[in-house]
């Protein structure tokens, strides 16, 4: 069952996992299998800033994946997205990309964003692309922290 959320065009598909309806905010896109299935613009029709297309190109990819075509307009816009697909598909992109794009536009002593990773593994890897993505837009860092560890 899928079902317009009435939002440009993007869509919920299929039925929402347990309880995950009843947390998504009014305003939100909810994308998921398989309303994430079209293929994807290239990077630089999507509106980032130049800086990431540089990292973007470095980094050796050349086109978007589905989810990362339909969220990083989305997030560029200011809107809130949750997303599901499986590992590989590439939603750290997908949210990394639109971010450090809108973060670049503010003044430096404005920038903050706080990013709250399930695992260990997962707040490394954020932080590696974060790391190459944030290499040409000056003054933009970021950091690991980890609990638990001795």
């Amino acid at each position: 069952m899928a079902r317009s959320l009435g939002l440009g065009g993007y869509r919920s598909a299929g039925p929402l996992p347990e309880g995950l309806g009843a947390l998504r905010p009014v305003g939100w896109i909810l994308l998921s299998p398989p309303a994430i299935t079209q293929a994807a613009p290239a990077f630089a029709s999507l509106g980032l800033g130049e800086p990431i297309l540089k990292a973007v190109a470095e980094k050796g990819y050349s086109q978007p994946s589905p989810i990362q075509g339909q969220c990083i307009p989305a997030v560029l816009q200011g809107r809130d997205v949750m997303a599901a697909a499986q590992t590989g598909t590439g939603k750290t992109l997908a949210f990394s990309l639109p971010a450090v794009t809108r973060l670049a536009q503010d003044p430096p002593a404005r920038n903050r964003m706080l990013v709250l990773a399930p695992t260990r593994e997962l707040a490394i890897q954020i932080d590696t692309f974060w790391q190459v993505l944030t290499r040409f837009a000056p003054g933009m860092h970021s950091a690991v922290i980890l609990g638990g560890t001795s």
